[in-house]
Formats: structure tokens, C-alpha cells, sequence
């Protein structure tokens, strides 16, 4: 009986003793952490992050914010590509031909606009002249929105419900970006419309080959035109231009191209344009070759009252 109590003692204690050092060998250490580390020191005024890396063909983000990855920096003449001249001279072919294209020199139409915020589509006037006169006037029920050049000024002109400013002359960039917008609606003065162009290497576009040509634009600015590989219709333009706050960046997505009344020429009846933070959507349902256009019609619109 004593021999049997003191077996169950041994074998308590022992009990206690093993699971009391597993214990203290699954509790966690502790290690003084130290002296607080540091923050970094504040960027030197002037100074901005470099962007992040882009992702690899295929990761982009879609929307706007894909507006960041776009390559930007200037490209030289890329070896075993096709010559500008050769791209801009097949696009010329696939909407008509030399002699047809260089036949429309204006266009007038109606369509649709859609802003980035905006919950419909809204009436849209259009008039564009191959010298570069500009034309657009968009009417939400706040207003019209009216977009002007006339070869040598170009204004934005909003209801004040809309805009801290009824009138916005456009300078610089904008303004030259509103023109080579209108000469890219005629095929014929592509061409001219940038200077010193080289060709890069070829890339996709929703799943479709893409040439690409660049060349510079004005003063300080660049433009990147993509043409579908199989088609030979340009279906993207990308402008950047200098500012304090960094490259900004414009992407124009071209699609839906019908003939222009008999002319025999094709142009797009939809193109969407982007930027940084927003998106306006363009779609024409009628289109009137060749009218004579009124200069008034460029000139500085009204206060919107």
C-alpha cells in the first residue's frame, strides 16, 4: 500500500516537473528593444519622390491612374523598325488615300460628350478646320462648356457654377496639344504637325501590335502616336509636356472610324481623352465634310453666364 502511494507520487511530480519546462521553453523571450530608431530627415524643398516602377506589360492599373506608367522619355530611331514616314504613309492608305485625304480640309458634326463626373451624356457641337481652328462646345444643363482656337490663342470658357472662371486663355502646352488634336483629325497633316520623328519598338494595345512614332511638339513638349500594326489606323496619341510639378501626361484613345460623308476618307467618330485625375468621352453621330466655317466660330467665346 505505502510501496503503491509513493509509485503515484513519483509520477505527479515527475508530471509536474516535464510539463513545467516545456513551458518554459515554448514561453516567448523578451529582448529589450533599445533606444528608439530615428525618423528620416525631411526631403530638401523642391524635391519629389521618383515615380514607381511600371510593372511588367500587363500589370498597369486600368483608368486614369494607368496614366502614370505610360513611357514618356524621348525614344531615338529603334534599329530594324519601320521608318515614320512608312507608318504615317499606310494610316493615309487605310482611310482613303493621298489624294482623298488631302481633299477634307473641315468638318463640322454633333455627337455626345460625357465628363468623368458626369451621370449622362450631354449634347456636343464640333468644327474643325486641317489648319488647326478648333472648335467644341459640350451643354450639360449647368451650361456650355466651349473649347476655342484660332490658330494663334485658344480659351476655355465654363458657367461659373462650374468653374472658378468663366474664361481660361490656354498657353504653352495646352494650346499646342489643342492643335495637333485638330491635325490629327486630317490625315494629311500629320506629317507637319510634329517635328524630328523617330520610330520605337513596337508594343500592344488591347491585345493588338502597335507601331509606334514619336516627335516633339512646340517648344518643350513630346507626343507619341501608336498605330495598329494590322490596320494601319491610329488608335492612341499620347502628349507630355513639362510643369513644376512634374511631366504631365494626356492620353487620346482613337476608335470607331467611319467614312466622312462621301469624301471616301475615314476618321474616328469616338475618341475618349485622358489625364491625370480625369476623363472625357467623345462620340459623333453626324459629320458634315468640307463646309466653309465662319472664323468668328475660333475666336474667344463669351463670359457663360
Amino acid at each position: 500500500m505505502k510501496r503503491g502511494w509513493w509509485r503515484t507520487v513519483v509520477i505527479v511530480v515527475s508530471l509536474v516537473a516535464f510539463g513545467s519546462t516545456a513551458l518554459a521553453q515554448n514561453e516567448p523571450s523578451v529582448e529589450p528593444i533599445g533606444p528608439p530608431v530615428a525618423a528620416p530627415p525631411p526631403p530638401p524643398p523642391g524635391y519629389y519622390p521618383p515615380p514607381p516602377m511600371p510593372p511588367p506589360y500587363g500589370g498597369y492599373p486600368r483608368g486614369p491612374a494607368r496614366l502614370r506608367y505610360e513611357p514618356g522619355d524621348p525614344i531615338a530611331q529603334a534599329q530594324g523598325q519601320p521608318t515614320a514616314e512608312s507608318i504615317i504613309d499606310k494610316y493615309i492608305a487605310a482611310v482613303g488615300g493621298a489624294q482623298k485625304a488631302a481633299a477634307l480640309t473641315s468638318f463640322t458634326g454633333m455627337g455626345t460628350y460625357r465628363g468623368y463626373d458626369d451621370s449622362e451624356e450631354t449634347p456636343l457641337e464640333i468644327a474643325v478646320n486641317a489648319n488647326g481652328q478648333y472648335y467644341t462646345a459640350a451643354h450639360p444643363a449647368s451650361g456650355p462648356h466651349i473649347t476655342t482656337f484660332d490658330g494663334r490663342a485658344a480659351w476655355y470658357a465654363a458657367p461659373p457654377t462650374d468653374r472658378p472662371f468663366p474664361i481660361i486663355a490656354l498657353t504653352g502646352q495646352e494650346m499646342d496639344g489643342i492643335k495637333l488634336q485638330a491635325q490629327l483629325f486630317f490625315p494629311s497633316q500629320i506629317k507637319t504637325a510634329l517635328r524630328n520623328w523617330r520610330t520605337g519598338f513596337g508594343t500592344e494595345i488591347n491585345d493588338r501590335r502597335v507601331n509606334v512614332l514619336q516627335g516633339n511638339l512646340g517648344m518643350a513638349g513630346t507626343a507619341t502616336l501608336c498605330f495598329d500594326a494590322q490596320t494601319g489606323l491610329l488608335v492612341r496619341m499620347l502628349r507630355y509636356g513639362p510643369s513644376p510639378v512634374g511631366r504631365i501626361v494626356t492620353r487620346v484613345d482613337y476608335s470607331d472610324y467611319r467614312d466622312v460623308g462621301n469624301t471616301g476618307v475615314k476618321m474616328p467618330f469616338k475618341w475618349t481623352m485622358s489625364w491625370l485625375d480625369g476623363r472625357n468621352v467623345y462620340a459623333l453621330t453626324s459629320v458634315q465634310p468640307n463646309p466653309r466655317i465662319d472664323a468668328a466660330k475660333f475666336a474667344k467665346p463669351a463670359a457663360v453666364r
